[in-house]
């Protein structure tokens, strides 16, 4: 009885294994060929007690969402385009419902040719309480705005 059950867990062990090499084999030859399909899986196993050793690398499956650079020309450098990006980051944080803190976007002005401030911005904003915004008035040449989402307090911080 013991050799059938031992047999069993081999026999599994080694499926297993194959599945995990096939799928390595495909996302080798045909690149992001897991995709994001995976990305729950992985997040799974990440939170197994496992060594490390055991817990692959998966790239595109983080936890965090990728901050995004943005280089804003004089023409787009208004009160409307941070908003949008203020926005953006409040969908990237499934509407305050993220438990982690992240930085969405590192917006770069070349050119402000009207100055702004937080007035500017939450009149335009569709959730015009859920920002903190720490950085005054925008104006002048070569800004750079940094906006965060903020778990503890939920909110939009603008750096």
């Amino acid at each position: 009885m013991k050799g059938v059950a031992l047999n069993i867990v081999i026999y599994a062990s080694i499926a297993l294994a194959s599945v995990a090499i096939f799928i390595m084999i495909l996302n080798s030859i045909v690149p992001d060929f897991t995709g994001r399909s995976l990305c729950k899986l992985y997040r799974v196993v990440l939170n197994l007690p496992l060594p490390k050793q055991f817990k692959p690398e998966v790239p595109g499956c983080s936890f965090l969402p990728l901050m995004e650079r943005v280089f804003l020309d004089e023409k787009v450098s208004t009160p409307e385009s941070i908003s949008n990006y203020i926005d953006m980051c409040w969908e990237k944080s499934d509407d305050g419902k993220t438990g982690l803190e992240f930085i969405c976007y590192e917006v770069f002005m070349k050119k402000v040719k009207i100055p702004f401030n937080e007035d500017d911005i939450t009149s335009s904003l569709k959730k015009n309480n859920k920002i903190r915004w720490l950085v005054g008035t925008v104006e002048g040449e070569e800004q750079t705005i940094i906006i965060k989402y903020n778990s503890t307090a939920s909110q939009i911080e603008v750096i």
